[in-house]
């Protein structure tokens, strides 16, 4: 599958007052079932998730990290594009993934969310989530 992700209008917030570092801080994938419902103006960090997080074989509370992160400037958006390498999960085992999380670990902020439209499920199988080529995240210009 491949995806962008929405982004928490409080992550925008902590990133002006430079609560997060894109450049230096670890952020982690987390998968989520369905009975979160995102709210993106209100939902700050992983508090926020509630006990929502998956459990499963092949998969640690916390998530995975996305790695190889980079930033770029889209002219003709006006944005800052955040890019990285797939997350992957290898011979998971879970079911009921309804939402991927993105969380600053340094920070505890949620960054964005992935709505997967249904419910995925893995039996022993790999489970990858590839970012579109716009990127993990398009955040606007503040102004």
């Amino acid at each position: 599958m491949t995806v962008t992700a929405t982004p928490y209008g409080l992550a925008a917030l902590a990133l002006a007052k430079g609560e997060i570092n894109l450049a230096s801080d670890v952020l982690k994938l987390l998968l989520i079932d369905a009975d979160y419902t995102p709210n993106i103006d209100t939902h700050a960090t992983t508090a926020d998730l509630g006990t929502n997080e998956i459990t499963g074989e092949g998969y640690t509370a916390g998530g995975q990290a996305i790695t190889n992160l980079a930033l770029t400037y889209d002219t003709t958006g006006n944005t800052v594009i955040l890019t990285g390498d797939p997350v992957e999960w290898t011979e998971a085992t879970f079911t009921s993934v309804r939402y991927a999380v993105i969380n600053d670990t340094a920070a505890n902020k949620l960054l964005g969310y992935i709505d997967f439209g249904e419910n995925k499920t893995s039996s022993g199988a790999a489970f990858k989530v590839k970012w579109s080529a716009d990127g993990i995240l398009n955040l606007p210009l503040l102004t």
